[in-house]
């Protein structure tokens, strides 16, 4: 007879790799590769990605679309400590929703109510070492399409520093 929590542990490492060992997400045609320090993603060729280092352990990245009527940005992505989630503020009566899912097979803890369409906000748990091991995400307003080429880039997102 097999022992009572050899089985548990078995479903629990089959479920996904570790988070800094995650395999490449797919890539769809004509993607962009983006990378700054240890922090890399994937990105429609239209869209444009502006970094601002906050000093070396923290980094904010914003993916806009300059398309159309002028300049919008889709995600804005912190990376390194965060003191405070949800930081939008009209994500914060939302708070006690907030659930723990995965994207590209990352653990994440987000929040995305029905009654702001479009809109999430989340904490992406990539592994590795050092401050770029969570990544705090956030949208707002996003159709349909949008939404997933935006969900597609968190799932792409990698921190290139591999765990200890």
């Amino acid at each position: 007879m097999p022992h009572p929590y050899l089985v548990p542990l078995v479903l629990c490492v089959a479920c996904g790799a570790p988070e800094g060992h995650r395999p490449p997400a797919p890539l769809p045609a004509g993607w962009v590769h983006f990378s700054r320090g240890l922090v890399s993603f994937d990105h429609p060729p239209q869209w444009t990605v502006a970094a601002r280092p906050l000093g070396d352990d923290s980094l904010d990245v914003f993916v806009e679309n300059t398309e159309g009527s002028g300049e919008r940005c889709l995600l804005a992505i912190h990376f390194g400590m965060e003191l405070r989630f949800p930081t939008m503020e009209r994500m914060k009566p939302f708070a006690k929703r907030a659930h723990d899912t995965r994207i590209g097979g990352a653990r994440t803890r987000r929040i995305d109510p029905p009654e702001l369409p479009g809109t999430s906000e989340g904490i992406l748990e990539l592994g590795g070492t050092g401050p770029f091991h969570l990544a705090h995400f956030r949208y707002s307003g996003l159709d349909a399409p949008t939404r997933q080429m935006v969900e597609q880039i968190l799932a792409s997102l990698r921190n290139q520093a591999l765990k200890r």
